[in-house]
């Protein structure tokens, strides 16, 4: 059902009025100062209407362009003209709409009320490092205040959720970090591949069958490009294709055991990638599910303390770091790279007080980590951290209050060590 007041232009109902009607046994409501227009409906008034079963409220000056609410404070205009506004209404803005050919109506004008938001839950969707550091936070303000029995169940209920949330975040940061250090390596494989290697098997190859034979032309139709450009597949997949077709010559057989085991180098070190590409998918899922039941719980929480401090609300500041939800996150700064065998790398020389550090060691040394007083001296002391392991660490745990520098420091004689550090805070 429309009202009297709408109308069809190029084949299209222009609605300006109240109107309600069925859309797929659902009762779709319209405010009087809406319409119709190329299918969307643009809202010019306060406004509460139904759709898909749910009702959506509007405040006084906002409206309706794409799907998104566009908000208008004070004396500032709509974006149509107020004329059309105006003559579309019949009583006082926010107050009521008189009786007219089509029904009689009072509107309110309701907003969400602030409490009703979950301020845990919004400051810190998509952002796991901003949830990880106010979860800590507020565990060591009940930690201080457990004498406290009522701060005691709110730690008691709380903490394991936070410990839980911590170790999926380093779960997580650990398969981020080993799928970092496989891409490194196929990084480097690849340009050994582009410069070494090729080098040597064209050079293997035109020692039987010189550049321009069809023996030669059979097993490099595109000589070394296909092996030098081009994406990281492609040019594994170039690597397969010359290994079978050098089956077909016997006199080249040591050239095609060299290619046949640089492509198991390349394949294994894609498939690493690839699978921690998926852990880190599952990871990110099972984090987010943790993040927001530990958001809920703070939410609880906050109500327990306001009950509890109902006459001395101030007292509440002191069990969150309220600047983390209202201004920028800690900043998070991540380094990534290799270390030579028996060498010390410096990562950054500044470490907040207050930082966490997630250490990831994705090679096959043991690596050591520490806050040093220069940015050369080797960790004889700090964290040491296995190959393929991920550990999340405070600042005190790496060194002295007064040392900024963080190092990280390769034991090994003769083998390389591959690292990926977050430093939150």
């Amino acid at each position: 059902m429309f009202c009297p007041t709408s109308f069809i232009e190029g084949g299209t109902e222009q609605g300006f009025c109240p109107a309600s009607f069925v859309d797929d046994d659902t009762e779709q409501v319209f405010c009087i100062a809406s319409f119709i227009d190329g299918g969307t409906e643009q809202v010019l008034c306060p406004a509460s209407f139904i759709v898909g079963g749910t009702e959506q409220v509007f405040c006084l000056t906002s409206f309706i362009v794409g799907g998104t609410e566009q908000v208008y404070e004070g004396n500032r205009k709509f974006s149509y003209p107020l004329e059309d506004v105006n003559r579309l209404r019949s009583g006082p803005v926010g107050l009521a709409y008189h009786s007219n050919s089509c029904f009689t109506k009072t509107n309110t004008i309701m907003a969400e009320w602030s409490y009703l938001q979950n301020q845990f839950n919004n400051s810190t969707k998509e952002n796991f490092s901003l949830m990880l550091e106010l979860g800590n936070d507020h565990i060591a303000k009940l930690e201080a205040q457990q004498a406290d029995a009522d701060v005691a169940a709110l730690l008691a209920r709380t903490q394991p959720l936070q410990l839980d949330y911590g170790k999926s975040y380093t779960k997580w940061k650990s398969a981020t970090a080993v799928r970092k250090g496989a891409t490194l390596k196929i990084d480097q494989l690849l340009a050994e591949l582009s410069g070494l290697k090729i080098k040597q098997w064209d050079i293997q190859i035109q020692g039987q069958y010189l550049d321009g034979t069809p023996e030669y032309m059979a097993l490099l139709p595109e000589k070394r490009g296909p092996f030098q450009k081009g994406a990281k597949d492609q040019r594994i997949n170039a690597v397969e294709a010359l290994h079978l077709r050098l089956g077909d010559y016997p006199v080249l057989a040591a050239t095609q055991a060299d290619v046949d085991a640089f492509r198991i180098q390349l394949l294994d070190a894609r498939d690493e990638q690839q699978q921690k590409e998926q852990l880190i998918e599952q990871g990110s899922d099972d984090l987010e599910a943790i993040r927001i039941e530990l958001a809920t719980m703070m939410y609880g929480n906050l109500g327990v303390l306001m009950d509890k401090y109902r006459n001395t609300p101030d007292y509440i500041n002191n069990y969150w770091e309220v600047s983390l939800m209202q201004n920028t996150p800690p900043p998070t700064r991540e380094f990534g790279g290799t270390v030579a065998a028996d060498t010390t790398v410096n990562l950054t020389q500044t470490v907040g007080p207050n930082a966490k550090v997630v250490l990831s060691n994705v090679g096959y040394t043991v690596l050591t980590f520490c806050l040093a007083a220069t940015n050369t001296d080797a960790c004889a002391t700090g964290v040491q951290v296995k190959p393929g392991d991920t550990l999340q660490v405070e600042r005190a745990s790496l060194g002295e209050d007064a040392d900024a520098n963080l190092n990280v420091t390769n034991m090994s004689p003769d083998a390389e060590g591959t690292y990926s550090v977050e430093v939150i805070g």
